[in-house]
């Protein structure tokens, strides 16, 4: 016997008439879906379900196997009426619920930062947008928001896989200038120099490791540790790095 969805989420009433006239090799089951009561907030983050109740995205996909309960099931002989057979084998399976996932996430702070970012994305209308905001001392984060969304419960907001990936995660970008705060704020913090040890930029164009790096635009000739950072000097940071040492740079980054 062949089993096919002929259509999902029916009416009820609909459904009622189906059972009723028990019209030949049709029937209704009933069914549940899943609620995002919710709706937009935190939905990239959060996912959805499929029609089957299996994870697509997000947390919904990733810890599916754990949220999926435990089916019951009980094996057993029986006679030809159908009845259980008291002295044949037997062996049950309890069901279980799958179980609860907790987020870092505040819903107040969420709420706010998405609503900041809807702002910000009705003035500037970019293609797409994101924020994260985490705690600085545990790392976790706390909300995380981006432009475009859409809302799990209404399926019509998803026909763009734009709108329900999450681009935190999916697009990434070298963080350039940033870096050279960290490198240099390391080799203060292990005493490798002070604001005022100066380093010879090389006039802006610097052959190390068999490459070339460069100061964008700039000819530095000796800079201070100072004058390094508000230069945002490549190859002053690259030296005071090296300084530091692999080992302590690497520590450095892991720290940050």
């Amino acid at each position: 016997r062949v089993e096919m969805v002929v259509q999902r989420q029916v009416d009820i009433r609909i459904a009622e008439l189906i059972d009723q006239y028990e019209f030949t090799g049709i029937r209704s089951l009933d069914t549940y879906a899943r609620s995002y009561p919710k709706e937009c907030l935190l939905s990239n983050l959060l996912g959805f379900m499929s029609p089957e109740k299996k994870g697509v995205s997000g947390i919904e996909q990733h810890m599916d196997s754990y949220l999926q309960p435990t089916r019951g099931q009980a094996t057993y002989e029986r006679d030809r009426h159908g009845n259980r057979l008291e002295r044949g084998p037997f062996s049950e399976t309890q069901a279980h619920d799958g179980w609860d996932v907790y987020l870092s996430i505040h819903e107040p702070i969420q709420q706010i930062v998405e609503e900041e970012l809807a702002e910000m994305v009705t003035r500037c209308a970019p293609k797409a947008a994101y924020a994260v905001m985490s705690d600085p001392s545990t790392g976790a984060i706390m909300a995380i928001a981006q432009f475009p969304n859409f809302n799990p419960n209404d399926r019509t907001t998803m026909e763009s896989p734009d709108c329900w990936q999450n681009r935190v995660l999916t697009h990434g970008f070298e963080p350039g200038s940033v870096m050279k705060c960290i490198a240099v704020c390391g080799a203060l913090d292990y005493g490798i120099v002070d604001l005022d040890t100066e380093f010879y930029c090389e006039r802006g164009n610097w052959f190390y490791g068999g490459r070339p790096l460069r100061d964008s635009g700039h000819t530095y000739e000796d800079l201070t540790v100072r004058e390094i950072i508000q230069k945002s000097s490549n190859i002053g940071t690259a030296k005071i790095a090296l300084e530091m040492g692999e080992q302590r740079l690497y520590q450095v980054l892991r720290r940050f």
